[in-house]
């Protein structure tokens, strides 16, 4: 199953955009290695690829649920439900 979702905080409540913002920035996405892990993970797992805007930066994320960090894992998570209600809306 795939889910592709663009997700813009100032869609959303104040307190999930809060919520969400405060998951981006434990990521500490700057701080990450940039190199993909797809291809080294196991095929039953979950794959992601998150792409993060701001005024000033991009960044580009993808990874294996394995692989990820705990705080991808549940930035990935936040992102997974808002995708489906967005989807579902």
């Amino acid at each position: 199953m795939e889910i592709e979702a663009r997700i813009d905080t100032q869609s959303l409540d104040e307190d999930q955009a809060e919520a969400l913002k405060a998951l981006v920035a434990a990521c500490k996405l700057a701080a990450l290695p940039d190199e993909k892990t797809r291809a080294s993970a196991p095929a039953d797992d979950f794959h992601y690829q998150i792409t993060i805007k701001d005024e000033a930066e991009e960044y580009n994320i993808e990874t294996s649920y394995g692989a990820a960090s705990d705080e991808v894992r549940a930035l990935a998570r936040k992102l997974t439900l808002l995708g489906r209600s967005t989807r579902n809306a």
